[in-house]
Parts: C-alpha cells; sequence; structure tokens
C-alpha cells in the first residue's frame, strides 16, 4: 500500500508534523481524526444490536461466499422476499435488487417492488437472448479480486441460461454489497439513525459546525438580508416537542436580516395552500400548521430543530396568482438562495403531499460471524516489509511522499507561505501543462533542465536561474491551461520544497519509530473488527439522478446555495463547498474511505467556484483542503468551460412553464457577474451566452439520437440554446477522446462582435423585439449537402487512413485525431463545387431548411505539436521556440445561416468544415436574429 498523506495524519507522529509544518503557514487540524468526521465523533449513533438474521444469512461462511459457485441464499424470489421482512440482510439485499436493475433498464424512476424489476431484468436479458430460471434462486458471491482499501464485494446473482446452443448457464448479478469491517481505515458502517430526533440533532450538529463565521454568512444574531417575506417560526424552545409543530405565520421583512433556510421541492402540479392575493393578510396573522402539505410541514419541524427561526418556501413567500409579484421575486432568486444558511432539498417527493422525513431506515448489517478482510495497518502496510530491515529506506520513502505531498504547492494546488515571504504556488505565468511534461522534464534531473511557456513562446531556463516568474505576463493563449497548472520556478521551489520537508523531518523522525512500534502493537492487541454488509451508496445516483434534479429551476438553487441537506429516498446527504459527506459522516476531502460514492458532475466546486471563492473569505483553511481535493483530481475531470456544462445540463431539465427558461438562470449569471475573480468579469451575458466565450457558447449541437424543438411563441433568438426544448452539447473540446497527455487546446474565435441588442434575462417572455447580435464573420455559401444522416467514424480506421479521407487537416508530428462532428451528433456531409467531403453539418431542428444556406466562421481548432517544440528546444543554443510554428491549424466550426433578407440572418445549424475551405470566403457584417 502506497504512503498517502491520510497515512502521514493518521499513523505517524502528527504533532511534530503539524508542527513543523504551522511554521510555514500551512494549517492542519488539531488532531489527527478531527477532520476526518463531518460531526464530532461523539454526536454519532451507536450501534444498536441488529434484528436476528434468517437462516440463510446465518448460513453462508466465508468459504461458501468465495466457492466457484457461490452461496444460494434463497431457492426463489418470493423466498427472500418473505425473508426480508424480518431480516435485515434480506431487506438490504432486496433493496439492492430494485435499485441494480432501475440502471440496467436505465429507468428514471427508481423500482419499488421487487418482483417488478425482476420482471424488467427477464425482459432485458431475453433481448439478448438470455432467459432467467425459474425458481429464481439467489445466489452470493465475493467477487473475485484481491480485496482493496478494507472492503470486499459481495455480488447478488440469479442463474440465467442461454438459447444459444452449447452455452452453458451462468449467473449474472443483480446489485452488490460492501463487505467491510468497522475500522477507521475501512468504510464507515452506516449506523441505525435512532429516533427522528437523533437524526435531526445531528443535523443541527453539522450546521453548526460547517456555518461560516464572520464576514461571509454572519453566524450571529444579525445574520444574511431576509428575502422580501419569510415564514416564521418563532423563538427556539430546546426539548419543547409541541413547539416543532405549533403554528406560524408569514412575516415581512422589511429589510430585516437573520439566518433562514430554503426549500427545494417538486411542485409536482400541486396548487392547495399556496399563498394567494385573497389569503394574503390573513397568513400574515398566522398560518396553521396541520393545514400544511406534508413537506412544508416536516421542513418547519427540522428548522425549528436546528435552532433556525425564518424558512423559506416559494408557494407560501411569493404571491403566486399577482404576475408582478413574481417577477420581482423571481430577479431576487439569486440573493435568497445566495443568503440563506442551509439549502434543503427533498430529493425524490414528486409534490409536496408525499413525505421525506425521515428516508427509509437502511443501515448497514452487522454479521457476527463472518470475518471482513482487514486492512494493512502499521508500518508494515504503509512502507512494506522493507522498513523492518531497512529503516533507512523506509525513511526516503517517507521523505518522497511528503515531497509529492508539498509540490501541490509548487502546482498552485495549495498556497504554501515560507518564512522568508516567498510563496510556493498561485504564480502568475503558465509553466508547462503537466500533461505535456514528459518524465524527467520540470526539474534539475531532466535533459531540458527548466522550461517555461512565456505566452507564444517555450523557452528553456537555466537550472541556477533566479529567474522571477510572477513578473512574466500570461498572453491570452497562455492563460487555457491556468486554471489548473500555475506556474513555477523549479530550482527555487525545489530547494524551498527541501527545506521545508527538513525542517518536518528533524521534528517528526526521531519519535517516528517509538511511534510505529506502539501501532503495531495496537493492531496487534484490538479485537478483531466486526464485518458487516452495506449498500454502496451513490451521491451521484441518489441526487443528481433524483427526480429534483430533473427540474430547470433547481440547478440554479444547487449551486447559489452556501450549503445543501439532500433528502433522498434511503439516504441524507449533507454539502457544503468543502465537502459532499453522507449518513456515515466521514469527509470525502480528508479521507475517501466511506461507504459512499460521491463522484459528481454537479458538484457546486466545479460548476460554480465563484460560491467557493467567497466561502474561502471566510475559512481560508477549509478552503485549502478543498483546492487538495479538488485539484488532485485527474487532469481529465477537470471542465476548462464549467459554463457550458452548467448549460448542457440545464438544457436537459424540464420546466413547468417554457417563459420560465431566462429567470431559472437569471440567478447564476448575476452572481457570475459580481464576482471580483470570475472569467466573465464585467462580461456581458446574452440570453445564457457569454460575451467573453462566444465563440464557444454559440457552438451548441443537438445530442446524438435526439432532437430540438424551438419555442416559437418566446421570440427567443434562433443562436442561443435557450431558445430550444431539449438536451443540447457543446463542441469547445472535440477531442476528448484523445489519449491521455496530449495537448487538448480550446478552440479560438474568428469573428468580431459588433453590436448587441439583447433583453436583460429579468425581461418579460416572449421578448417584445427580436433580440440580435452583429457580427463581422467571414461568409461562405454552402454547395451540396447529403439528405442521408453520415456514418462518418473514426472508430475502426487508422490515423493514416483517415489523414488519407478525413476533410479536415492533420499535423504530421502529432499523434492526435480530431472526432468529427459526425460521431457526436447526427449529422449531413457537406460537400463543394467538385463534390469531395468538406464536412459536417447538424441542423438544429433535425431539418434540411429550404433555400440558400450559408456557412459564418466561428472558430478554428488547432492541434500543438509539443513534442516537437521540446525537441527543437533540445538543440544546443536553441534557448526558445515560437509555438506558433507549432500550431496548425486542422478544421473551423460554422453558424449554419439562412438569410431572412440582406445582411439579416437566422441560425439553423452548426458545421465543422475544411478550415481553407472556410477561410476563402468573403468577410463581411451579418446581423443574426
Amino acid at each position: 500500500m502506497d504512503l498517502t498523506v491520510d497515512d502521514l495524519v493518521t499513523k505517524f507522529r502528527y504533532p511534530g508534523v503539524r508542527r513543523a509544518a504551522q511554521r510555514f503557514g500551512f494549517e492542519m487540524p488539531e488532531t489527527s481524526d478531527e477532520e476526518r468526521f463531518a460531526i464530532p465523533m461523539s454526536s454519532l449513533p451507536r450501534d444498536a444490536n441488529p434484528e436476528p438474521l434468517c437462516d440463510s444469512c446465518q448460513g453462508m461462511t466465508m468459504d461458501s461466499l468465495q466457492g466457484d459457485t457461490g452461496y444460494q441464499h434463497s431457492a426463489d424470489l418470493e423466498d427472500l422476499i418473505r425473508s426480508a421482512r424480518s431480516c435485515p440482510l434480506c431487506s438490504l439485499m432486496e433493496t439492492q435488487i430494485c435499485t441494480a436493475v432501475t440502471f440496467h433498464a436505465q429507468r428514471q424512476v427508481r423500482f419499488t417492488d421487487t418482483r417488478e424489476a425482476m420482471d424488467a431484468f427477464a425482459r432485458i436479458t431475453a433481448i439478448e437472448e438470455l432467459f432467467v430460471a425459474k425458481p429464481t434462486r439467489i445466489i452470493l458471491k465475493v467477487e473475485d479480486r484481491k480485496p482493496t482499501d478494507g472492503f470486499s464485494t459481495l455480488v447478488i446473482g440469479t442463474v440465467l441460461y442461454s438459447l444459444v446452443p452449447g452455452v452453458k448457464a451462468f449467473a449474472s448479478h443483480l446489485g452488490r454489497l460492501i463487505l467491510h469491517n468497522d475500522t477507521l481505515d475501512s468504510p464507515q458502517p452506516l449506523r441505525p439513525r435512532g429516533s427522528d430526533q437523533d437524526i435531526m440533532n445531528r443535523l443541527g450538529a453539522w450546521l453548526s459546525k460547517h456555518e461560516p463565521r464572520e464576514p461571509h454568512g454572519d453566524k450571529g444574531p444579525k445574520g444574511s438580508p431576509l428575502p422580501t417575506r419569510v415564514l416564521d417560526l418563532g423563538e427556539t424552545r430546546e426539548g419543547d416537542m409541541e413547539f416543532l409543530e405549533s403554528d406560524l405565520f408569514l412575516l415581512e421583512t422589511s429589510g430585516r436580516h437573520g439566518r433562514y433556510i430554503t426549500l427545494s421541492y417538486s411542485w409536482g402540479g400541486y396548487r392547495d395552500t399556496r399563498t394567494l392575493k385573497d389569503n394574503y393578510n390573513e397568513r400574515l396573522d398566522g398560518i396553521q400548521f396541520k393545514l400544511l402539505p406534508v413537506v412544508f410541514a416536516q421542513a418547519i419541524r427540522i428548522t425549528r430543530a436546528m435552532g433556525i427561526r425564518y424558512l423559506w418556501i416559494d408557494a407560501l413567500c411569493i404571491v403566486q396568482d399577482d404576475a408582478e409579484d413574481w417577477r420581482i421575486e423571481a430577479g431576487r432568486m439569486s440573493d435568497v438562495y445566495w443568503n440563506c444558511v442551509c439549502r434543503l432539498a427533498i430529493t425524490d417527493s414528486k409534490d409536496p403531499t408525499e413525505g421525506f422525513f425521515p428516508p427509509r431506515e437502511y443501515p448497514s448489517v452487522r454479521v457476527p460471524h463472518l470475518k471482513a478482510p482487514k486492512p494493512l495497518s502499521g508500518i508494515d502496510g504503509l512502507l512494506g516489509d522493507s522498513y523492518m530491515t531497512k529503516t533507512e529506506e523506509g525513511r526516503l520513502v517517507l521523505r518522497e511522499k511528503m515531497r509529492e505531498f508539498l509540490s501541490l504547492g509548487r502546482q498552485g494546488h495549495i498556497g504554501i507561505q515560507l518564512e522568508s515571504g516567498e510563496h510556493l504556488g498561485n504564480r502568475a505565468a503558465l509553466a508547462m501543462p503537466a500533461e505535456d511534461v514528459p518524465d524527467g522534464y520540470g526539474s534539475n534531473e531532466g535533459a531540458l533542465g527548466n522550461i517555461c511557456r512565456d505566452g507564444n513562446t517555450l523557452r528553456k531556463l537555466p537550472s541556477s536561474s533566479n529567474h522571477d516568474s510572477t513578473s512574466d505576463e500570461p498572453s491570452d493563449e497562455s492563460l487555457t491551461r491556468s486554471q489548473h497548472h500555475q506556474s513555477r520556478n523549479t530550482s527555487n521551489e525545489d530547494a524551498a520544497t527541501s527545506k521545508m520537508i527538513d525542517e518536518i523531518m528533524t521534528s517528526a523522525w526521531d519519535t517516528l519509530e517509538d511511534d510505529i512500534q506502539s501501532s503495531i502493537q495496537e493492531t496487534v492487541d484490538e479485537a478483531t473488527p466486526q464485518a458487516y454488509l452495506t449498500i454502496p451508496r451513490s451521491y451521484a445516483v441518489d441526487v443528481d439522478r433524483g427526480h429534483l434534479n430533473t427540474r430547470g429551476w433547481v440547478l440554479q438553487e444547487r449551486l447559489l446555495a452556501p450549503r445543501t441537506i439532500h433528502f433522498t429516498r434511503y439516504h441524507i446527504y449533507c454539502e457544503d463547498t468543502h465537502d459532499i459527506c453522507g449518513e456515515d459522516w466521514v469527509c470525502r476531502y480528508f479521507t475517501w474511505m466511506s461507504c459512499i460514492y460521491k463522484t459528481t458532475k454537479h458538484s457546486q466546486v466545479d460548476l460554480f467556484p465563484e460560491r467557493s471563492s467567497f466561502e474561502a473569505d471566510a475559512d481560508p483553511d477549509g478552503e485549502i483542503w478543498r483546492q487538495v481535493f479538488n485539484n488532485n483530481k485527474p487532469d481529465e475531470q477537470h471542465d476548462d468551460s464549467p459554463w457550458l456544462t452548467i448549460a448542457a445540463n440545464f438544457s436537459k431539465c424540464r420546466l413547468t412553464y417554457d417563459s420560465d427558461r431566462l429567470a431559472a438562470i437569471a440567478g447564476l449569471v448575476n452572481k457570475k457577474q459580481m464576482h471580483p475573480q470570475s472569467p466573465q468579469l464585467n462580461g456581458r451575458n446574452f440570453c445564457g451566452l457569454w460575451e467573453q466565450t462566444l465563440h464557444m457558447d454559440l457552438a451548441w449541437i443537438s445530442r446524438k439520437g435526439e432532437s430540438l424543438e424551438y419555442l416559437h411563441k418566446l421570440n427567443l433568438p434562433s443562436w442561443a440554446w435557450i431558445s430550444y426544448k431539449g438536451p443540447v452539447s457543446f463542441v469547445r473540446e472535440p477531442r476528448a477522446a484523445r489519449k491521455a497527455g496530449t495537448p487538448r487546446r480550446l478552440p479560438e474565435s474568428e469573428f468580431h462582435l459588433v453590436e448587441a441588442d439583447v433583453p436583460s434575462l429579468t425581461a418579460p417572455v416572449p421578448f417584445a423585439k427580436p433580440a440580435s447580435i452583429t457580427l463581422n464573420v467571414t461568409l461562405r455559401r454552402m454547395q451540396s449537402i447529403s439528405a442521408a444522416i453520415s456514418s462518418y467514424g473514426t472508430e475502426q480506421r487508422s490515423r493514416k487512413d483517415l489523414a488519407k479521407t478525413s476533410p479536415f487537416d492533420f499535423d504530421p508530428r502529432t499523434k492526435t485525431l480530431p472526432t468529427p462532428l459526425a460521431a457526436v451528433t447526427d449529422c449531413q456531409e457537406l460537400y463543394n463545387e467538385s463534390k469531395k467531403l468538406i464536412g459536417f453539418v447538424s441542423f438544429d431542428d433535425g431539418t434540411h431548411p429550404v433555400g440558400d444556406l450559408f456557412c459564418a466562421h466561428l472558430s478554428t481548432l488547432k492541434d500543438e505539436a509539443m513534442a516537437a517544440a521540446r525537441q527543437e528546444l533540445s538543440k544546443p543554443g536553441v534557448d526558445a521556440v515560437d509555438l506558433g510554428d507549432y500550431q496548425r491549424p486542422i478544421l473551423a466550426y460554422a453558424l449554419v445561416l439562412t438569410r431572412l433578407e440582406k445582411d439579416i440572418y437566422r441560425r439553423v445549424g452548426l458545421a465543422e468544415v475544411n478550415y481553407h475551405w472556410m477561410t476563402s470566403g468573403d468577410r463581411r457584417k451579418v446581423r443574426l436574429l
């Protein structure tokens, strides 16, 4: 097992390491276990004695589970269903079967009936000429792989038979459970929740620990500005259970400040108990708790239990039959969520009449007669057998791992302030992207010593250079990857890192051996850990795919709120700008060893970093940990254009009223424009498209196999993706399927924005007059377009073959291939006057318009031959290389336009065309409606 930062914190002489690190301005938790859990360990529920297991569950052994045929748990499905009524482990398996089949069937709505789920599974397998045996045996088997990270996987399966002659029966998995122990180094068991009050106490403890202090969040009597109206729940009365369900009233805040919670839920056509003109004055006097729907009532109980006086619910705090009041309050929505203490998200309730609290009880199940794999512990597990015989080798390994940890500072991932005043990380100029630097480069041991990318120049730096990289001013092009790869003067910083390591090692190593031996002895002495079976919880499944997050308004609410408690069908997740933890309460940024899989493409830290930056002002130490987590992710998981990911996610969501499309993202735009470090600083937004990145924001297409519907009644512009109903994608990075480590340049703009006449996002919809942008752009008439959808692709074709047949250019110095538009969306082929293939056209609504069509040059995609540039730089006497000579245009993106009248056009699609064909058109000014 490799040594990690977590091992340093939990296994070694923590106080010494912490004190040494603090001398350099790097704050670490007070104790090694302090930050492992999102709430104090003392507030975690105790493990109650589980209900007795059935005979089948008690009969399984590790030998039977690891055998070739596995362990036959149930003779048929009905046997499992009957047993699940009283056996907690059978209940766990039944739930997991429903969950797994839901995703086999790619359903939006989760199966809750096991028989229905198995019928669907039988239909799925029948398509593949397989059928489920009757009776349906349930088989359990430990997955055939070496246990890692303290747990094994127990597969739940059944028997399938093939209709193909000669193919034997085999087992197919219906789901998985985690088999693990209860040590700190393994996933944490999900303890029984206890009473409703116990749950609310733990949620209150999480909120108290994670709510920021001054200046942002104003944790104190004053609080943040309250929305126009809130529900006043009364002064908190601890221990008064009747208070939780007492009456309340609607309050006109008149500029007051306070701490309040917001509620996100699905309306589902619900229309009762809304605040209307007729009952408005009555609600200022009081609202009866017993008359509220269950979702509102449960939200009120939770808010009161957590010690918060005010609650905001749109149905009750906005006058629903007053169009002017709705318009005003919709414009303030960003502040409503931005300033709240916390947001309660009711993920699976279809409308306010479906309760959510507490979620169905599904703790881990302790299996006393099984022995779960025990993770390696002590120094044997950390450094391997060599340590016990070669202490110096162990010391070298520790030193190297600590160097890796501290190198986060060099890469701009964390900031480490030295006593000398020098600051590692967060440099302004861009060094070589890490993905482009082969082993040995960028250090004194490399063939080139230090290399730096200065604007459009690759420059060689002497190994002893005192060059101050902070003085380099990067060009716009060089900043493309600067979000994740900050510059560094390697020789100076290597010396500073070595100095820091030396001091930490000096402080910590003297007592390290004694601590290690004590740790080993404690490991020997500790009792045999208990074995547990746990459903592998998934934030990405439970939250991202939950019913609530299919709604258009919710994406904005989710990204703007400082923290959210997600109530899903089976589980509660707590999220803030630093962390997502489930009811195992393990912090993801401190250790990933948890019972829940937390990866998501919708996290606030990725899609809306502006929120995290504001929070960092209030909690700089937490921001350091967040940066370590976020920037230590694989490079391919970084998003260079998070706004386009927001747009693509929003396009997949549903809205009850199409006229809400602009208002539902207006809050995000407003907060982005307010942020002092936003890439869109002082930039204009045109119906969801940013002025600074307009060449990428305009390059949207329908997703493959999907069609878009233009919403004519809204009078929105044809060039804006938000004017269409249906999921869109963006072609800012068509080379995402390239081999890792290749350059991934963003397209470069090829037009000039002359004028924009576009109403704000808060303007009434439909627009009173057409919105337009005027571009100075290269325009060329299109000649011939195929009638059939193109089947052109790269899957089975060699690069040599593609270089001959592709309509695009190839740089022979690189090994990368542009992914054709035809591979990611439904396209028709475009030909020139000589009937030669020159590109592909994707029509927005899937139909070929009648009349003349034109291509307007939107952007150019270039390849970058960095290997060749580095090779040139390595030659004697060559100190700098102009990268312009190693950046070759390979294709052009173009808007597909139809002419309405002279110089006035309408968008009908997007094209990917040959660069030389596109650039031989005429430059002119066009107005797009």
